[in-house]
Parts: structure tokens; sequence; C-alpha cells
């Protein structure tokens, strides 16, 4: 079945109407026309996909790719949250995206500066249609490129598609702060939430932001990664107070315990997956109360039965705020998980990370961190 543009513009205005949830039919009928509207940006994703793919394979051969349909919690959050604005759904410009994660900052730039030469990502008066936070993060740490495309479908007609550009350490941030979303129901991500978990994540994106630009660090053992660290920081005294606050706000909300713990949870569900089959599509259901991780393969070929299940598990669960669905896409199994570690609760990169940090803290010299604090004003 087929759903007009006015259609699919109700679909998201009734949607958004806490009210809907009281009206089976009324919801059902909503949901199918956003399943729809959802399931229109496949073909035109595709297509995005292979184009980055394409450009980026010449810059960095170790990137991780992924696409993804928009949840319908995240689609009607958005939707919501800029009501005031006249959003609608049928205008909505990441209802289907991308991403591209590569291993350094250099690479990042080299990519995007390719991309943005391409006609797709120009409006129609010729205008780059980009939001980069890298060169201006938010407010919350996060540090990405966003580029708006429009591709064709099956009908060559165009939909807008949302790439995301990210490096690995930006990436390991983003998806630890999801996984603290999805176990705390802290709402970080649209600015909600504990002040405290606020501040620490956008404290760390600063010195994540110090450690990434040092030459090939990710690719840098252990060892290594803190001495350069701590010689970077040494050199950048101003940069001491957020490594500081960051290693005092993990005591606080202990941090570490809690993303071990979230780990451990899942891993005995999660193992399974490692010796499922290749596949295009995987159904995820998260269940945090549980602590359960469930799953269901789809092949290419069968992307229109994995929407149908998408949006069947959406309804069954739309209730259940310890439950999150996802339908995602990777060449195989392992480039799920790589590309979606905050559904397997994996933040062992971002752990690393974070104990360069708290090991700056009790190793540093005590005489340069007293020199550093003796230069700042009192009041």
């Amino acid at each position: 079945m087929t759903y007009t543009g006015n259609e699919v513009k109700k679909a998201g205005e009734a949607l958004i109407d806490d009210n809907i949830f009281h009206d089976k039919e009324k919801y059902d009928k909503a949901m199918d026309v956003l399943s729809y509207w959802r399931s229109q940006h496949e073909i035109p994703l595709e297509h995005a996909l292979s184009l980055v793919k394409k450009v980026t394979r010449e810059i960095d051969n170790e990137a991780i790719f992924a696409k993804r349909l928009k949840r319908t919690p995240s689609i009607i959050k958005k939707l919501k949250r800029f009501s005031s604005s006249n959003m609608k759904l049928k205008s909505m410009q990441d209802v289907g995206g991308c991403r591209v994660v590569v291993s350094s900052p250099k690479k990042l730039q080299k990519l995007f500066k390719k991309l943005k030469k391409l006609p797709y990502f120009n409006n129609s008066e010729g205008k780059l249609r980009v939001k980069d936070y890298v060169t201006h993060p938010k407010d919350d740490g996060y540090r990405s490129i966003h580029l708006v495309g429009r591709f064709p479908d099956r009908n060559q007609n165009t939909k807008q598609i949302e790439i995301q550009l990210r490096t690995r350490l930006q990436h390991d941030w983003a998806t630890t702060l999801e996984i603290v979303e999805l176990f705390t129901g802290e709402a970080l991500k649209s600015n909600g939430g504990s002040i405290r978990w606020r501040q620490f994540f956008a404290l760390a994106s600063e010195q994540f932001a110090l450690m990434e630009n040092i030459h090939i660090f990710h690719s840098l053992n252990y060892k290594k990664q803190q001495e350069l660290y701590f010689s970077r920081l040494e050199k950048h005294p101003e940069k001491l107070k957020s490594c500081l606050d960051v290693a005092s706000l993990d005591r606080t909300l202990g941090v570490l315990k809690k993303l071990h713990h979230y780990t451990e949870s899942l891993k005995i569900t999660s193992k399974f997956i490692e010796e499922a089959p290749d596949t295009h599509y995987m159904l995820l259901l998260v269940d945090t109360k549980k602590n359960q991780l469930t799953y269901e393969n789809f092949t290419k070929e069968q992307f229109i039965e994995a929407e149908e299940a998408y949006t069947d598990a959406e309804k069954e669960y739309s209730h259940n705020q310890g439950i999150t669905v996802a339908l995602v896409y990777a060449s195989a199994l392992g480039g799920i998980k790589e590309a979606y570690p905050n559904y397997f609760a994996d933040s062992r990169e971002f752990i690393s990370y974070l104990t360069h940090i708290k090991a700056a803290e009790s190793q540093l010299n005590p005489g340069f961190i007293q020199k550093f604090f003796d230069g700042l004003p009192r009041f």
C-alpha cells in the first residue's frame, strides 16, 4: 500500500499526540504510514552508502560503514523537539542515514573535502548542506560532520539522506553516551538527564579531542598512547582542569564501574551473534531490565519483511521503557558490532581512553599540577 505526502504529514502529527496510544486503530494506521515512508528511503540510502564507500576507500581502507532507518521513538522525539519550527515527518532530513567511521581527524577532513564537492549535497541554490560539529562541537561534546544529500528512489524521485562522518574516538564517545542513555534512561542526546552526566561527557570529549590530535593515536599500544597523552597535557596545561574534572566525575558517577557492568550484563546473550551467518539486516531487541539482547537476521532481498518486523516490534514494545528496538545494517556481523557497539553495551575502547585520563590525575608530576593551579586567577 502507498500513501500520499499529505497522509505522511498527518501521520507525523498524529504520532506526537500523547493521546494517540488510547486509540489503537489510529495509532496502528499512523505507524503503518510511518513504516511506508521510512521504507521509501531504503533505495536512496543504499545509493548514498555506495557513494561514500567508493570515496572513502580511496582514503581509509579500514573505515567502518553502516546505515539505518531512524527508530520511531527518535522520530517522535525530534518532531516534538522541533514542533515550534514546523518540522514535518515528510521533510525530516535524517529518516535515512548512513555513517562512516575513519581512523583519524586527518582522514576525516580528506573525506569531507572530497564529498562536499559532489552535487548531491547542494541545495537548490547550490549551497552545501552541512553541519560541522568537529570545528564547532555541540555543547554536550558531540563531534561529527553531517552532510545532507538527495538520492534517487526506484521512481527517480529523491529522498533526503544524512551522512555522518566520524573518527573512531568520536564514535566511541557517541556510542558510549548512547549506552548510558540505554541503561539509565538519561536523555543525554536531547540535552536532558542529570547535569553531572552531561558535564562528564562534555569534558571527556575535550580530552578525547586532545588525544586524537596525536598522530596515529588509535593504532598505538596502550602504554605509548598514555605516554604521548601525558606529554600533550604538559604542553597544553589549560586542558588539565577538564582532565581532573573528568576523573572526579568518574568517581562521583561510578562511570567505569557502570560501563563494565553494562558490558558484562549483555555479554552472554550477545556472544551468540558472532556465531550467526553473515547478514545484511539485523533486527535487534535490547531489554535492559532482563539484560537480554535478541535478534533476527534478514538478507538484502528480505528488506520488506525486515521493515514489517521492525514496525510490528515497535508497535508491540511502544509502551515498554526498558526495551529498545532497532533495525541495523552492515556487510557482516562483525561490522554490525563495530558500527553499533551501543546496542551490545560495548564501551571497551571508551573505557581504555578514560583510564588514560584517570591515570593522568594520579601520575602527572604533582609539582606540574600545582604550578598550573598557581597560575589560575584567584577570586
